[in-house]
């Protein structure tokens, strides 16, 4: 695992240490700590670059995550420091340009900076940390008080939690949107007291006061000033492949090859506590649970110790993640998941894969994968997604060993308008969406939007077992709403409806299925191009219908490899060279054909995406009871939560009603870690059956 933790005076500076190695997960992680007599910092990374580096006049900086490249007239890290660490690089900007130039990087990525007294950051007021965050918010950091007014802050909700000054109670309210939306949003989280830092911003914590600014440096402004479509989608293309170049340089770069060598032991810096190199908290390490691994490379990489780093990409049967591979100067490693070896989708990226001379890699999904899964993912999860959308963590060995860098394509729906509303007409297997942009005219419709599966293609509901007497709509409704003339989503401003529509990225971690990313940055050294600023630019200067009716990734795989574009999609069934029109009639043909199947049959390992119908695979193990079992003491413990509800909630999904968000949700938060820190005054001193 990694991240950051850190605090300002006595109670922030407490239990540094225990927090640090609650962040260590296989045991290779590196710990890099510096204190100080009003501060401590504590970075916990895949990374054997020294960290901090030290600034001309005295900060010091942590990046935790990559940096790729700078300024206004852009320039790559790889083409102008090629053998700087992302720390390194920051710190010669900040000596040259000053602090605030932090809004001009590109990269994925949060940094911690410690301000020394008598820096210019420092404003001559005693020392200060600035906890800067990328565009998106992409490397959540969270902070909060202690009892005693100090700050702490970690990179993990429920390591935070276990900060020992540091007491912590349910926001019964923000907890519920958890349980209806599968996720939180903007800045509320479900502990009271504490707050993830605001995205594509500066926040300030004075050493001395303990009062925390926060400065935004960038929030989605739509201003639709591209007109040709044509030179639009190739701006697009160009944009794309830049930005995978620049992720793709740096899987060498200045990071070390790690194919099982042993971590470096850091060295001591002076004035600092001794740097300790990484142990695992509990002696835990990360395993594939005994699932076959087929490996149809010529070669065995586990055991090389050859420093030539190796590029992986986790590959589906869709279109984002093959025009990653596309776009790759050098065949990758693919990996794909599957349970199911006949399904189309892993039919699909084999072919992609053997046509781009990938080494391939098929992780097999037994049916026990669900229950193996939850307690270890659950421990990653900060109420931002279910368990099961830490979708490779179970396979952290194989990709570890056979990757420096692991790309994904998650997200990439967001540039061909997978995330904005649209029109839909009512049809006999459900209803239909239109190419059409159907833009919300008051924050009670954006609402309305996200009730009815308008905005994630899912209906939201609170779950019968929160005992509450509002519903989703009036649990939502209380943290969205208009001041000072914008429009405050939970904490975080938008300028008006249509930036509204970017909330569903901007926070990143608003997308409910931010695990999947975020136990990838836990596992690995990972990357996402689809986060580059270069193409969040981009999206935000095109017309936002146009966006329904154009699939940028189909046109950069047309471009980079006309071979892959001759594919067929997975679920849409035609190729990546046909035309829009057809491509959006074949997917909708194909969708009811599936809608079909679905009323007629059930199978464990029928379906796209990772293989796996959900639905039933809950209907026919006893993944809820056996949880129900094993933590009825969690139940037990809060008034709010109703054992009857669970169990109307569990019929009725057994019946064939459609209960797998209630459900799954349910499980993560039973499954969490974070119950043993929660305040006794927070819990039911009557104890309720769980049978």
């Amino acid at each position: 695992m990694t991240g950051v933790c850190g605090g300002v005076a006595e109670g922030g500076r407490r239990s540094l240490r225990e927090l640090a190695e609650a962040l260590h997960r296989f045991g290779d992680e590196i710990e890099r700590r510096a204190v100080r007599a009003d501060a401590a910092v504590s970075l916990v990374s895949h990374h054997t670059a020294s960290q901090p580096v030290e600034a001309a006049d005295g900060t010091l900086l942590w990046c935790w995550g990559q940096v790729y490249g700078h300024g206004t007239e852009y320039q790559p890290r790889r083409e102008v420091a090629p053998t700087a660490t992302p720390a390194e690089y920051c710190r010669d900007i900040y000596d040259r340009d000053g602090f605030d130039t932090v809004a001009t990087l590109n990269g994925e990525y949060a940094i911690v900076a410690y301000h020394p007294n008598g820096t210019v950051a420092s404003r001559d007021s005693g020392g200060r940390i600035s906890l800067v965050t990328d565009r998106l918010g992409t490397h959540p950091i969270y902070w909060t008080r202690t009892d005693d007014g100090d700050v702490v802050f970690c990179s993990s909700l429920q390591i935070l939690a276990a900060h020992p000054g540091v007491s912590v109670a349910f926001d019964r309210e923000i907890l519920y949107e958890y349980f209806a939306f599968r996720r939180t949003f903007g800045l509320r989280t479900p502990l009271e007291g504490v707050a993830l830092a605001h995205p594509g911003a500066i926040t300030t914590i004075d050493c001395a006061s303990n009062a925390v600014d926060t400065s935004v440096y960038w929030r989605p402004e739509h201003q639709a000033t591209a007109r040709d479509r044509g030179a639009a989608r190739q701006e697009y293309v160009d944009r794309f492949r830049a930005a995978v170049a620049d992720r793709e340089g740096t899987a060498g770069g200045a990071r070390p090859v790690r194919r099982h060598r042993q971590p470096r032991e850091p060295t001591a810096r002076e004035n600092d506590e001794p740097l300790v190199s990484a142990t695992s908290s509990d002696g835990a390490t990360a395993s594939n649970g005994g699932r076959a691994v087929e490996r149809t490379a010529d070669g065995e990489l586990a055991g090389s110790t050859e420093p030539t780093a190796q590029t992986g990409v986790l590959v589906s049967g869709g279109n984002d993640s093959r025009a990653i591979v596309a776009a790759l100067d050098a065949p990758p490693v693919g990996f794909h998941v599957t349970s199911d070896e006949s399904a189309v989708e892993t039919q699909v990226a084999r072919r992609v894969l053997d046509v781009a001379e990938a080494e391939t890699r098929i992780l097999h999904r037994d049916s026990e994968y669900l229950a193996d899964s939850l307690e270890p993912n659950a421990s990653l999860c900060d109420f931002g997604s279910w368990f099961n959308q830490a979708h490779v963590y179970e396979f952290a060995e194989e990709l570890r060993s056979s990757c420096d860098l692991l790309f994904t394509g998650l997200y990439g729906d967001v540039y061909s308008g997978g995330t904005l509303p649209s029109y839909s007409v009512p049809t006999p297997l459900g209803r239909l969406p239109l190419p059409l942009l159907d833009r919300p005219e008051s924050i009670e419709e954006y609402l309305g939007f996200y009730l009815d599966g308008t905005l994630d293609k899912h209906s939201h509901r609170l779950p019968d077992y929160c005992r509450s007497s509002s519903d989703a709509r009036g649990v939502l409704a209380g943290n969205i709403g208009r001041v000072d003339g914008e429009i405050d989503h939970h904490g975080v401003r938008y300028g008006d409806l249509t930036d509204l529509l970017f909330a569903s990225i901007y926070p990143v971690t608003n997308r409910h299925s931010f695990l999947f990313y975020a136990s990838l940055c836990q596992t690995m050294p990972a990357t996402n191009p689809h986060f580059d600023y270069r193409l969040l630019d981009w999206i935000l200067a095109q017309p936002l219908g146009r966006l329904l009716r154009t699939d940028v990734q189909n046109a950069v795989i047309r471009e980079c490899s006309p071979e892959l574009a001759e594919i067929p999609h997975a679920a849409r069934g035609v190729a990546p060279r046909r035309s829009f029109p057809v491509q959006y009639a074949s997917h909708r043909l194909q969708g009811g054909r599936r809608r079909i199947r679905t009323r007629l049959s059930h199978s464990e390992t029928r379906g796209v995406g990772f293989t796996t119908d959900l639905d039933e695979l809950l209907r026919s193990r006893p993944l809820v009871h056996d949880c129900m079992r094993r933590k009825r003491d969690v139940v037990d413990r809060y008034d709010w939560l109703d054992p009857a509800g669970i169990r109307s909630e569990y019929r009725a999904h057994c019946e064939g009603s459609n209960r797998r968000s209630e459900l799954l949700c349910l499980l993560t938060f039973l499954a969490m870690p974070i119950h043993e820190h929660v305040s006794l005054e927070d819990r039911t001193d009557v104890e309720v059956s769980a049978e």
